[in-house]
């Protein structure tokens, strides 16, 4: 399959990008310091799993809190080292030298807002295991599942449809 040539452009951050930035490395790093402050205090064994309903599905042993802080760091990683590239994305529209600039800018915002939300959600989920291991909560919640899907995938459909407008402005 033929894929065009896209010019490779340098891109200052936007200040969205950099409150995101900022929102992703807040939530990582608190998602690491509860799971090393937590790790003491919590029974030998504890809620590995969620269920759609937010009830808990899985127990397993404390020594797999620390899962999920290496799960959202290396995510972190990884986003960050592909928002480097958004001339290798795939985009709903022709990539040309007029609208390279706008559509990288609207792509790298994209990863930057769901490294933020992952990193939020993987740290609530910390959090619920903590306080269900502790006996002060029994679920995450019945909304927390669905809400959590709803931010993700809404942030998704913004970014394409701003991506379509911002192709029909060029």
């Amino acid at each position: 399959m033929y894929k065009e040539k896209r010019p490779v452009l340098k891109i200052k951050c936007s200040g969205c990008e950099i409150f995101l930035e900022g929102v992703s490395i807040i939530a990582v790093l608190v998602n690491l310091y509860v799971s090393i402050k937590y790790y003491p205090v919590l029974p030998s064994i504890i809620p590995t799993h969620f269920g759609f309903s937010g009830e808990i599905n899985s127990f397993g042993s404390k020594n797999t809190l620390f899962f999920l802080p290496i799960l959202v760091m290396s995510m972190y990683i990884l986003l960050t080292v592909l928002s480097r590239f958004p001339h290798s994305y795939n985009y709903l529209c022709a990539i040309t030298e007029k609208n390279a600039e706008v559509q990288y800018q609207n792509a790298r915002e994209l990863i930057s807002c769901l490294k933020a939300e992952i990193a939020i959600i993987f740290t609530f989920i910390q959090l619920s295991t903590n306080a269900t291991a502790l006996g002060k909560a029994n679920t995450i919640g019945v909304f927390g599942v669905p809400v959590f899907i709803f931010v993700v995938f809404g942030s998704i459909v913004y970014y394409i449809n701003r991506s379509v407008k911002l192709n029909k402005k060029q």
